[in-house]
């Protein structure tokens, strides 16, 4: 049991070599430290933790290998990106609910705030890392009074989207089939309600403009694509393929 704990441990550190290691390779080694110097700075001034990573274990939580496998694990949205896409919405945009999809430790959440919305809501897979986040926010809570700031613990492709107008902001928080059913969700809601989607290394945008999304508007540095954001295609009525999910599959206790 030692040794195979011993080799997770070094199979986690040796994953987030690699990361560092593309980092380097796609901004260079100034840029790859400008960005790290930038997140730390970022939770210093707001008074929050977000910056080490943590791995999904789904399971752990309940949850089936299904969510667990497409599940990624857990990095704090750089806020260079972030805030370079959120500066281009309308004005009309900040009035709608912020909805954080896989929101971790909360620094998409504590974004939205800084960034003018009134009502941040997370939906994060482990509850872990909503007590962290619950904790990361406290400050940011006092800081913006008036402002709805909530987070819960669940399946993403069970969450119910609030009434209104949304925009859903995801850091690549998982995939496959978990991302086509929350995409579907979210084109059945653009039916109803303007629709803006927020998508930060956006490795799956395909499942998106499957579902009648088209991108607005890219961030890219050095030739590459680091975020998109997204609206719904004008159409007449949500296509036949996209109907809303009503199965209700609880995690087990």
């Amino acid at each position: 049991m030692k040794r195979a704990g011993s080799r997770g441990t070094f199979g986690v550190i040796g994953k987030y070599a690699g990361f560092a290691a593309a980092a380097v390779r796609q901004r260079g080694l100034t840029g790859a430290l400008r960005d790290v110097v930038s997140e730390f700075w970022f939770d210093r001034c707001h008074g929050l933790r977000t910056t080490l990573p943590s791995e999904v274990r789904a399971r752990e939580a309940g949850y089936s290998q299904q969510v667990e496998a497409d599940a990624v694990q857990y990095q704090g949205v750089p806020p260079r990106i972030a805030s370079a896409i959120l500066s281009h919405f309308p004005e009309s945009a900040f009035r709608a609910t912020f909805v954080d999809f896989g929101c971790g430790k909360g620094r998409g959440l504590a974004l939205g705030l800084v960034a003018g919305f009134r009502r941040v809501l997370g939906i994060e897979l482990l509850p872990s890392l909503v007590e962290i986040a619950e904790r990361n926010l406290c400050g940011l809570r006092l800081e913006h009074p008036g402002c709805e700031v909530r987070v819960e613990a669940g399946d993403a492709t069970e969450f119910e989207l609030p009434t209104g107008a949304l925009v859903a902001f995801l850091y690549n928080p998982f995939r496959g089939e978990t991302l086509k059913r929350v995409a579907l969700r979210l084109r059945y809601h653009a039916a109803a309600y303007p629709v803006w989607i927020v998508y930060v290394n956006p490795v799956e945008l395909t499942t998106f403009t499957a579902q009648g999304f088209t991108v607005e508007r890219e961030h890219r540095r050095g030739g590459r694509v680091e975020a998109v954001l997204l609206v719904p295609s004008p159409i007449d009525s949500v296509p036949a393929t996209s109907m809303p999910i009503s199965s209700r599959r609880r995690p087990a206790r």
